[in-house]
C-alpha cells in the first residue's frame, strides 16, 4: 500500500474490481457470460427477496453463482467489516460462513450487513459491466 488514504467507495470499487478481472481470466466465455448476468441480478434479487434467502439462493447453486457468493464474502473480509468479523474471530464460528453469520446474527446487525453487501453487489455489478464483455 502507499500509505493512500481511500473512502470506502474505493475500497470497494478496486475489491470488486479484483474479483471481476479473476473471472475475466478465466478466458471462459460461457462461465464468464453466466457470471456477468448473475451478478448484475443480485442487487435486485436482494431487495426483492432478501439477503439470507437471495445469498442461500447462490450459495446452494454453486458454479457461477457460488463464486459470486465466495466473492462477497472474501470482499466483506477485507474491508473489514466489523460485525462479520467480530463473530468469525469467535473460535467457535471459525469454519462457518457468511450465511452461518446472517442465520445467527440479530436484526439490527442484518440490516447493517444487508446495506453494506447490497454497495458490495451494486460495485461487483458495474465492474462486470465493465470489464465482462462478451463477444460471441
Amino acid at each position: 500500500m502507499s500509505g493512500v488514504i481511500k473512502t470506502k467507495h474505493q475500497e470497494v470499487a478496486e475489491l470488486s474490481l479484483e474479483c471481476v478481472r479473476r473471472i475475466k481470466e478465466t478466458n471462459d466465455k460461457n462461465y464468464i457470460k453466466n457470471y456477468s448476468s448473475y451478478i448484475k441480478r443480485l442487487p435486485s434479487t436482494i431487495v426483492n427477496n432478501g439477503l439470507i434467502p437471495a445469498l442461500a439462493f447462490y450459495k446452494s447453486k454453486g458454479g457461477e453463482r457460488g463464486q459470486i457468493f465466495q466473492d462477497v464474502s472474501e470482499i466483506l473480509e477485507k474491508l473489514e467489516f466489523k460485525p462479520y468479523l467480530d463473530w468469525k474471530n469467535n473460535s467457535q464460528n471459525q469454519n462457518k460462513d457468511l450465511l452461518e453469520f446472517l442465520f445467527e446474527t440479530d436484526p439490527q446487525k442484518l440490516r447493517l450487513t444487508t446495506n453494506e453487501i447490497l454497495n458490495i453487489a451494486t460495485w461487483l455489478k458495474r465492474m462486470a459491466e465493465i470489464e465482462l464483455k462478451v463477444e460471441d
